[in-house]
């Protein structure tokens, strides 16, 4: 291959590298005039376009994003790590302990944030004494009644921790007295807390006895001297007349 003939060739090579270069730069060129040409219309031109004659309101966008807004917070939410994710906090609540069995006393507790974790859960048993009580007394005239209560370790035992010896109840006085006072010019019949009754009686012609009951409930006797201007005693009360 001679010499004017390679110069040929390198000569074609060039100017096809040329035209190559050529349709590069005009496809480049031609692809930021649409580039341009999407961005006006998108700008200038989409805007002013009425939607509503293809089916849609002008309710439609917000419709979208309402639509598409829980979709986008539950991706946000599950892409979080759980580096980012707040440690659960224990909130342990707890039943009344119970009655003290073999020095032991127990409890149930819950955490209601349902943590799985019982790093701050609350005791639920601990020792206790036991404490034996005696029945209540009857209720007292000022509404209350009583119990003693004792325990074999009375060193060890917490005094917080023993039980009621006394509680509020209703009284109710057992004795009843039909004049509901002390009368002495009319017969009254009081009935004991046994259910036994007793009538004011004359003990002589001038000394009345005179039953009735008192605050605590207990029968009650008193020897009356009947004066003037009643100083005779007939048929249980005090009276003027010397005959019934």
């Amino acid at each position: 291959m001679d010499k004017e003939h390679i110069e040929k060739l390198s000569g074609n090579l060039k100017a096809e590298k040329h035209k190559i270069s050529s349709k590069k730069i005009l496809l480049i060129m031609v692809l930021i005039l649409i580039g341009l040409s999407t961005s006006i219309f998108i700008i200038f031109f989409l805007p002013k376009i009425d939607f509503s004659e293809f089916g849609f309101n002008n309710n439609s966008t917000s419709e979208i994003e309402n639509a598409t807004e829980p979709i986008i917070n539950n991706t946000i939410n599950n892409s979080e790590t759980p580096e980012n994710t707040p440690p659960c906090e224990e909130n342990w609540t707890c039943a009344n302990w119970s009655i003290c069995i073999n020095n032991t006393k127990t409890r149930e507790c819950t955490d209601i944030n349902s943590c799985n974790t019982t790093t701050n859960k609350s005791k639920t048993s601990e020792e206790c004494c036991l404490w034996v009580c005696e029945n209540w007394s009857e209720c007292y005239f000022d509404d209350i009644q009583f119990r003693k209560c004792e325990t074999d370790e009375n060193d060890s035992c917490e005094i917080t921790e023993k039980p009621l010896t006394q509680q509020p109840c209703n009284y109710t006085n057992p004795c009843t007295d039909d004049e509901l006072e002390i009368n002495y010019t009319l017969k009254g019949i009081v009935i004991d807390k046994n259910g036994v009754s007793w009538e004011d009686n004359c003990e002589d012609e001038t000394y009345l006895t005179e039953y009735s009951c008192d605050r605590y409930g207990t029968l009650t006797s008193t020897r009356h001297l009947c004066k003037a201007p009643i100083p005779y005693c007939r048929d249980g009360i005090c009276t003027e007349n010397m005959t019934a």
